[in-house]
């Protein structure tokens, strides 16, 4: 017992004893501002839920806050789209660019020419909508038309 005793007043054990504790507060902090977080992502969903409920299906999730309030144009007027949340905006063919980037990964053909509005590269593949937010489908990231499903013919 007392050759532990001895081991633990090591200069080496002292030290990281120490960092241990130091760990230890550190993450108690962050626990407690995480709930400060999450209470906050609570609320400004709760704010927005109005705002974005009658556009389910034209909502994607965010590339900034990862939050499903980008809500996609419908009208083909290549007007920019911001994320309700976070306020995040997105213009032209860089909006369906970052979303495959930062959510689905390298665009390996995700994004095409949408069929409908005839915009140059707007259609994602694989993407997901507020409304389904499991199916994996095709919007326009500017007219936010969806031809089809994963799995039909493209």
């Amino acid at each position: 017992m007392v050759a532990v005793e001895k081991g633990l007043q090591q200069p080496g054990a002292v030290k990281a004893r120490r960092e241990l504790e130091q760990v230890d507060q550190t993450m108690d902090e962050l626990r407690m501002k995480l709930g400060r977080i999450q209470k906050y992502v609570e609320k400004r969903l709760n704010d927005i839920s109005t705002e974005l409920a009658p556009c389910a299906a034209h909502t994607v999730q965010c590339p900034e806050c990862r939050q499903w309030a980008l809500v996609v144009n419908n009208d083909a007027s290549w007007k920019a789209i911001k994320c309700r949340f976070c306020l995040a905006t997105y213009k032209g063919e860089m909006a369906a660019l970052q979303y495959v980037w930062s959510l689905l990964g390298e665009d390996n053909g995700t994004v095409q020419p949408c069929p409908n509005c005839k915009a140059a590269d707007t259609l994602v593949i694989g993407a997901s909508t507020a409304a389904q937010k499991t199916a994996a489908m095709a919007i326009c990231f500017n007219c936010a038309h969806t031809p089809y499903e994963e799995g039909s013919d493209v």
